[in-house]
């Protein structure tokens, strides 16, 4: 796993520790808990899966599951849910900035360093 994958992996925060007590079919439950600190990615990702399916408009979900990807080192899924997101929500600066270290790594330099120009654009 690389320095960059490794930075994106300890930015993922999520809080709330009895999201499962809430109501199943309020996105935010799912959205909240605490697996990543736990490390059982899969749990999340099945949360993931599901707020997905209750809410399949909203970017930051595709951007998060990008980031659950690329912990579980699931690169061409991780690039897919970021290509969503952004397509989602085109104006949102982080997006574009995730994916280009993705692009990055996989050794797409003129990709990256238009996602970063775009995300640095976006920005002002």
């Amino acid at each position: 796993m690389s320095v960059s994958w490794l930075k994106l992996k300890n930015r993922i925060v999520l809080c709330t520790e009895n999201a499962d007590k809430l109501d199943p079919k309020v996105t935010e439950s799912y959205n909240r808990r605490v697996f990543f600190n736990q490390e059982k990615y899969f749990n999340a990702l099945a949360d993931y899966n599901t707020v997905m399916k209750l809410e399949p408009k909203e970017a930051s979900y595709y951007h998060s599951r990008g980031n659950l990807y690329i912990s579980i080192d699931k690169t061409r899924e991780a690039l897919a849910d970021f290509n969503t997101a952004i397509k989602l929500a085109p104006k949102e600066a982080s997006y574009y900035h995730t994916r280009g270290i993705i692009l990055q790594d996989l050794g797409r330099t003129r990709e990256a360093n238009a996602d970063f120009a775009k995300a640095k654009a976006l920005q002002k």
